[in-house]
Order: C-alpha cells, then structure tokens, then sequence
C-alpha cells in the first residue's frame, strides 16, 4: 500500500493532482481524546501569562503537570485505542490526549465517513491526500474522540520566489540588512542551553543552510542532530531552507532546531509540548482559512498548554492581505492559526525603495545575480509592485481580542483611519498581525542558488530569532523565560513604544500580485498598531535592555 499525506500548508511549492486515491491508500491521521480540566487550564493561561508582572506571572508549569492535570481518562483513552482496533488503524504513537495512527481509505470511510472524496497530489518529495476547500463532514464520532486531525486539507498555495529571469530586483536583504535595521549586534551573549525552532512539513537541506551560513558571514551551522524530520540535498524545500536562514539572520549564536515529520499541526503542538528537549519558540509559517470554533479548538488548548509550560509559538499571518482565501470576491477569510489568541502573528515589511543606501562591505550572499544589498533604511508593509503579496491582516471572525490587545485595537477602529465595507470583516474580532518584520526580497539558499524569497513565512522565523535573544537576556538575569511572546510585547510596546520601529505606510488591500486590485478592500498603516504590520518591527537593542532593567 502506498502511503498519503494530508497536511495543511500556507504556503509551498504548487501541487500537483495525480488523481484520486483508491481503497488501499494510507493515511497518517491523529485524533483528539476528550480533556478535563479545561478551566484549571484558563486559569493557569490567564495568570501565568496573561497577567503581565502578576504575582503568578512566568510561573510555568511542568509538561508532566500539565500532562496530569489535562490529560485524557484512562477509561477514554482504553476506549480509543479499543475504537482504532477495531476499525483497523494502526497506532504508531501517543501522547496523554491524542493518538497518531495510520489507516486505509476503506477503513476511514466505514469508520469516519466523510463527505469528501480523498484525491493524490504530488510535491517535491511528498505524497499528499487533500480535500476540497469546503470541510467535510464526518459521521458523529465516540463522546471520547474530540477531533480528526489531518485527514483534510485546503489547497496549496504557491509562494512567490522571485529569480534573475524575472522584472529586474531593485534591492535585496541579506543577513546584514536585518541585523543593521534591527539594531542586532554580534556582541549578544546567548545562554548555552537555548535554542529556536522551525515547524516544517517538507524536507530542509542541511548544506544550503550552512552556506547561507558560510557566504553570509555568519557563524551558525545546522548539523543533522538538530533535524526532526526530512532533510533532503536533492530536492530541499525553500519554505524549510528559509525559515532556518532567517532565524540564523536575526539570532547571532542560536543553535536552531527542525521540527519535522508531522502530518497535521495538533501533532506537531503535541510533539513540541510532550519532549523535555525542544525549543522555547517556534516558528510556523502555515495555515488555513479560519474555521468554525470548533475546529479550531482542539489546536487551541494545545497551544496554551504550550504557552502555560513557557513556550512561545510564532505564526505567519498570511501572504493574501486581508481578504485571504477569498481574494477580492466577499467576505474576507482570515488566516488561522494566525488569528488564535494564543499565538503571536507576524505580518511582512519592505524596505522603501530609495530609503536605504547600498550596504557597505556586502557579503557574498549579495552578487550581482539578486540585485545590490542595501543596509538599514526606511520600512513599509509589504506591497504586490514590489514584493508580489501583501501581509494577512484584520480581525478573527471566532476569536474576540484577548485582554493584552483589546486597547489597542479599539484604538485602532477610533482612530479615523480608513476602514473596509462594514459587511467584509468582524469589528469586534481579535486583531492580528501582531508584530512585523522583512518578508520581501530577503536571500535564501535553495538548491545551492541564492535567490530572493519572501511572505510571511520569512518574517516570522526573524522574530523567532529576536525572541531567542530576549529570551536568553530573561533566563541570565532571572532565570526564567519570557514565556509567550505576545501579551509581554503590548506590555512592553505601552512603556517602551521608541523599542518598535512604527510602520506607518501601506496597505493590504490587493491580495496578490496579478489581482484586480480595483475591486479589492482591506487595512491601511497607521501609527501605533494596525492590522498590516501590528505593533511594528523589532529595536533589539532597546529590547534586550528593556527586558534587563524590567524583570
């Protein structure tokens, strides 16, 4: 038999349709098991992270209490496994809520009976099993099993990769380029023990990150122990090689981790929440249109086990404006899990043309072949002249905005900027992105050629760059991380605003390069936060003295 895969990408090489999947294909599928405890869990989230400098506040908890206090019954998970038996799944791992297992069509069908139709499409090493954008139904599941995970997908996206055969470039940015705009310096000391990692679906490729590490002056190296999951030299994946290399820009002497292999996001949460060894921040640079709540919810409790055990989760916030999925056509579809309240979204910058002079003493990343290299300038969000996309941004159609950014969003609404048709989009949702960072004509190493990548799938690895930093000043002075990024960020933008750099041009009104942009809507720039670029981009140095003087 051979085997399919489902899995949810934002953004990735274009796929290819090979037909649809018989009887005998495999598909790799995890299921939720009922939790309890589910207010302890609100509660720890609300005073352990929320509640910015609260007596409880970075008090985090153990995986193994979270474990025993969330976990599944032993009578529920019996009746899982007893339920996968019986219908024939295999079960090739476990963790206290959910069960990852492999299964035939035919034993899907019968046991879940879903809507839609399983089709095979092909990408660069990977066999795939999407279904049509439309969510399909299942029969009605045990009262034990929650949620089915991975057995669905919306269709792939194609980033946008710019090369020499395309519009002449007009500027690139190289590792230097965010290190000078973000005010990084070589100089930041980082603990031992620490590290930031990257949640892909495809395979990276060890070689062209440690060139982009060679050709870019840049002392990093990612050796085959810090990959969980495919690698590839053959045909590496540019979404993995990119993450990899923007974290290594933006964090001077952080060791970064792969975190690979999954089919679906809960079980690449569950993974990254359940191993002693992983990373205190993550970057996931995929996502869907936003669904109904309960969907959405079982990813969700998820993430604040992670947050309320100190880990920080980064999340591109979209490269289809505000408008996402649907284009210029109705309603606007905003990005999940970009719009989850227990992550931090990242929404993409540019640097404005003619604002930044060429860089002094380029690397060899910057030849002649990607345009001049330019140093620290003038940023504005993202546009589709210049970078081919705009940045994901507005407001959740599910989630209202979370304590920590309710006063700035209404500033927002109050401000008198310009708004989009009432009708397009949910006044009263939560906010995203919530920070900003370059995502246009950034340098990537992909099968051995540098070329300009971009989305938010490069900005948000930057931040989880920066985060890795700040994190690593918090655990040398008080011994205890920052946690979640978002909630400490609106605090640290109300005292310290001069420590983001205000992005107060642009737009995300047209989706994508090649649309009808006349009939599109969307959010504009303005100062202090806003759904294009949030609260901005990073000020590291300020940041890390921030961090120093208020813990």
């Amino acid at each position: 038999m051979r085997a399919c895969f489902a899995i949810a990408c934002l953004a990735t090489a274009t796929a290819e349709l090979l037909g649809e999947c018989s009887n005998d294909d495999v598909v790799h599928f995890t299921i939720s098991l009922r939790q309890g405890n589910m207010e302890w869990l609100a509660r720890e989230w609300s005073e352990v992270v929320e509640d910015v400098k609260g007596p409880r506040w970075r008090d985090f908890q153990t995986m193994a209490k979270i474990n025993e206090k969330t976990g599944a019954s032993k009578p529920d998970m019996s009746s899982a496994k007893e339920w996968a038996r019986t219908h024939g799944f295999t079960i090739v791992s476990s963790h206290p809520d959910t069960l990852n297992m492999l299964g035939s069509i035919s034993n899907i069908k019968t046991a879940l009976q879903p809507s839609e139709t399983f089709h095979r499409y092909s990408l660069p090493g990977r066999r795939i099993v999407p279904t049509t954008i439309k969510e399909p139904h299942l029969k009605q599941l045990p009262e034990f099993i929650t949620a089915v995970h991975g057995l669905f997908k919306y269709p792939f996206l194609t980033r946008t990769r710019r090369n020499k055969a395309q519009a002449p470039l007009k500027a690139s940015i190289s590792p230097q380029t965010i290190r000078q705009q973000y005010n990084i310096t070589v100089q930041n000391s980082v603990m031992g023990n620490i590290s930031v990692g990257q949640m892909s679906f495809c395979p990276v490729g060890i070689n062209d990150c440690n060139q982009f590490c060679k050709d870019g002056n840049l002392n990093c190296e990612l050796k085959a122990s810090d990959v969980k999951g495919p690698s590839s030299e053959v045909k590496p994946c540019d979404e993995a090689d990119m993450d990899v290399q923007m974290s290594f820009a933006a964090g001077p002497g952080l060791p970064v981790t792969v975190d690979g292999g999954f089919t679906n996001l809960v079980e690449w949460a569950t993974s990254w929440l359940n191993d002693p060894n992983a990373a205190l921040a993550e970057s996931l640079s995929y996502g869907t249109p936003e669904s109904t709540k309960s969907q959405t919810d079982s990813l969700n409790t998820v993430l604040m086990k992670l947050g309320v055990a100190g880990k920080a989760v980064f999340v591109s916030s979209g490269d289809a404006g505000a408008a996402g999925a649907s284009g210029c056509n109705g309603k606007f579809n905003p990005d999940w899990p970009a719009t989850s309240p227990y992550v931090t979204a990242v929404g993409a910058t540019q640097s404005t043309p003619g604002s930044a002079s060429p860089l002094k003493n380029p690397s060899n990343l910057c030849t002649n072949e990607v345009g001049p290299c330019v140093g620290s300038g003038v940023e504005e969000a993202v546009s589709t002249n210049l970078s081919m996309f705009t940045s994901g941004g507005g407001f959740s159609d599910v989630y209202s905005p979370p304590s920590w950014q309710s006063d700035v969003v209404m500033g927002y609404l109050s401000s008198g900027v310009r708004l989009p048709p009432a009708g397009l989009w949910n006044k009263n949702g939560r906010g995203y992105p919530d920070i900003a960072a370059f995502g246009g004509q950034n340098l990537v190493i992909n099968e051995k050629k540098v070329g300009q990548d971009g989305g938010t799938s490069a900005s948000s690895p930057i931040w989880v760059g920066v985060w890795g930093l700040l994190n690593s000043a918090a655990l040398k002075k008080s011994g205890k991380p920052l946690g979640p990024a978002a909630p400490y960020l609106y605090y640290m933008h109300g005292k310290a605003p001069h420590c983001f750099n205000d992005i107060v041009t642009g737009d995300n009104m047209c989706p994508f390069e090649g649309a009808d942009c006349r009939a599109c809507n969307g959010f504009v720039t303005t100062k202090g936060w806003d759904p294009v670029t949030g609260l901005g981009t990073p000020n590291v140095q300020c940041m890390l003295s921030f961090v120093e003087s208020d813990l």
